[in-house]
């Protein structure tokens, strides 16, 4: 791991004695969690924006990797707004609504803090989720109830970057969770904060952390699979912006004249006019299209060209890594040509296999740390969401069908009225009031009798 050092100008020596000396001090990890809060400001952005190789199995690779990579942002983003489409609501053991409970986190649900909603605090939860495996709630308890369950008032994600946990080095046989995690420590709170006052949710991805036993219970960040790509749409991205920026490929002006004086090499006053003037060029608003130079050179390419490069089809193949990792149909990226049916089943996979696990996680962390009594959990459900709806005319389909196929067991006495009305209910459109142990009415339809023959 790397680690900054700066020099300081004394050494502590006693209370009242310094000795001047030029010592190392350690102040800071380029790579960890770990910030000296007096670090100046400068320092640590040239920490940060480093264009070196970002290491994603650190979490200050990772949070790097999140604002830097913008498909990383896009993909991961898509996923946290997916998620607060949800409709957050308490249900008991028959996942009937249950409209009041005495507990905290009833009112916590309306209002997590007072700088979030609760719809902006789900969206922070699932965003470091996916960015890092796991993240970090915070529960704000009245001073002396810390430890009983339900207390809170408030709840705070603290980002990932800001916590260490404190191991014990204990792990399998040990029957609550302090034996394991000691406590954890938040930059800038001289107070750490015990384990059973922590709300860790995970990823509902497998952790393979080998070179690290203590962290083999911790979530993992599904970028660690995925150095070599992020990097590479990193490299790309960067390599895009140079190449409309500069106009092209890196090349040289080099002597072009037969005149064997122009071939002498050139002074350094014509060398720094030639590239003030290219300085100059361009098709930005601030520079000139044209271009005259006052030497006979002319322009040799010195680089692949921009379609050897392959940049977008890297790109492209980039982000469906990215996208594959975080289960994101790429149909939705608009990477490939999309129609209404592959559309609507991709967003029914986005949630099925991505939105919904995740937040089931969430709901569950939450709901066992406040304790909620008589099988009361907190749950979200998205089956409200338009791509959950059945159109109408498959709703018809469906009913006819099945009344088609009960028709024939009906009239042989296979089955009865009550169990064709029981099965026939199954394929009724949704929110309509049918009881099938219940007849509405007596109204039913009669045909009217054939005139044959005058009769």
């Amino acid at each position: 791991m790397a680690k900054l050092k700066l020099r300081n100008p004394f050494t502590f020596k006693s209370e009242t004695d310094y000795a001047f000396k030029a010592a190392a001090v350690e102040v800071a990890y380029t790579q960890g969690l770990k910030f000296w809060t007096e670090l100046s400001e400068s320092i640590l952005k040239t920490i940060t924006s480093s264009t070196s190789r970002l290491d994603l199995t650190t979490v200050s690779g990772q949070t790097l990797a999140f604002g830097r990579c913008a498909p990383v942002a896009a993909i991961i983003s898509r996923i946290a707004e997916a998620s607060t489409n949800g409709r957050f609501m308490f249900v008991g053991e028959d996942d009937k609504e249950v409209t009041k409970i005495n507990n905290n986190l009833f009112a916590i649900v309306q209002r997590p803090n007072i700088m979030q909603t609760w719809t902006e605090f789900v969206a922070s939860a699932v965003s470091f989720t996916k960015i890092h495996g796991q993240c970090y709630i915070l529960p704000i308890t009245p001073v002396g109830f810390e430890q009983v369950k339900g207390t809170a008032k408030s709840l705070y994600v603290i980002p990932n970057y800001l916590v260490t946990p404190n191991y014990t080095g204990k792990s399998y046989y040990q029957t609550e969770l302090n034996q394991v995690v000691k406590d954890y420590t938040i930059s800038g709170m001289s107070q750490t904060i015990p384990a059973d006052q922590m709300i860790t949710v995970r990823d509902n991805g497998p952790t393979v952390i080998y070179n690290d036993t203590k962290k083999m219970f911790e979530g993992q960040s599904r970028l660690y699979s995925l150095s070599d790509q992020v990097n590479n749409l990193i490299a790309i991205q960067d390599a895009l912006y140079a190449l409309t920026t500069k106009r092209g490929a890196l090349g040289a002006w080099v002597n072009d004249s037969a005149d064997l004086g122009s071939k002498l090499p050139l002074t350094q006053k014509e060398r720094d006019e030639v590239l003030d003037d290219f300085g100059r060029y361009g098709m930005g608003k601030d520079k000139s299209p044209f271009m005259v130079l006052r030497n006979s050179l002319k322009w040799v390419q010195a680089a692949m060209g921009v379609s050897d490069l392959k940049l977008f089809e890297g790109n492209e193949s980039g982000i469906q890594s990215v996208a594959m990792a975080y289960n994101m149909p790429v149909y939705l990226l608009g990477l490939k040509d999309s129609t209404f049916t592959n559309l609507e089943t991709a967003g029914k996979s986005l949630y099925s296999n991505t939105v919904i696990p995740c937040v089931d996680n969430f709901c569950q962390s939450l709901s066992g740390y406040f304790g909620l009594d008589g099988g009361v959990s907190l749950k979200a459900f998205y089956d409200h969401l338009e791509i959950f709806q059945k159109s109408k005319k498959d709703e018809a389909d469906a009913l006819q069908s099945m009344s088609s196929a009960l028709d024939i067991p009906l009239k042989s006495g296979t089955i009865t009225k009550t169990e064709f009305r029981l099965l026939w209910s199954k394929f009724m459109p949704k929110g309509y009031p049918f009881d099938p142990n219940k007849i509405a009415g007596n109204d039913y339809y009669v045909p009217k009798e054939t005139n044959i023959g005058g009769k």
